[in-house]
């Protein structure tokens, strides 16, 4: 495949609207998982043990749950951003009346929209992924960052995905496809 092609399919509206979608998801999921789980999210993803003196559970104590919802509460604006960017996408595939819907969702649907849309998103994914690589897993702390069982943990592998997936929409877009 051509790079031109290749750039071509990362600007494709249905690639666009399947990353969008990817985002939407995965800062949903976290979201839900940090913001209403954060008890089970730290006993999960730490490597605090019982017997560790400095705490009195592997899940934390309830500042770490502070912590740990404010990190939910982060990823909401997140995914309410590629919600908004997938409209356009949802109204013209399940339009009744195709016409007046698509001249509403081209409106929307500019260059410039998916250059903010997808460099706030990559950043958002970047800084994460970034985290994980050079603090979490260096820290000793959180299973993030390391191989378990032989596999990275998908944490890390989807931050680090969507950084590249985004990053690539916005240089496309910047190349003028």
């Amino acid at each position: 495949m051509s790079s031109n092609n290749t750039l071509s399919l990362l600007v494709s509206p249905g690639f666009r609207s399947a990353a969008y979608l990817g985002n939407a998801l995965w800062f949903t999921s976290a979201a839900v998982h940090f913001g209403l789980f954060p008890e089970f999210m730290m006993g999960k993803l730490s490597t605090r043990k019982a017997d560790v003196k400095t705490i009195e559970t592997p899940n934390g104590d309830s500042h770490h749950h502070d912590l740990m919802r404010y990190l939910g509460a982060i990823n909401v604006g997140y995914a309410v951003l590629a919600g908004i960017r997938l409209a356009p996408f949802v109204i013209r595939r399940f339009s009744s009346d195709a016409k007046t819907n698509v001249k509403a969702a081209v409106k929307w649907d500019h260059d410039a929209f998916d250059i903010v849309a997808f460099t706030v998103l990559g950043t958002a994914n970047l800084s994460q992924a970034l985290l994980n690589w050079f603090w979490a897993k260096p820290s000793g702390r959180w299973i993030i960052g390391h191989l378990i069982n032989g596999k990275p943990d998908r944490i890390t592998v989807l931050d680090t995905l969507f950084s590249v997936v985004d990053f690539a929409i916005v240089g496309a877009r910047l190349a003028g496809f």
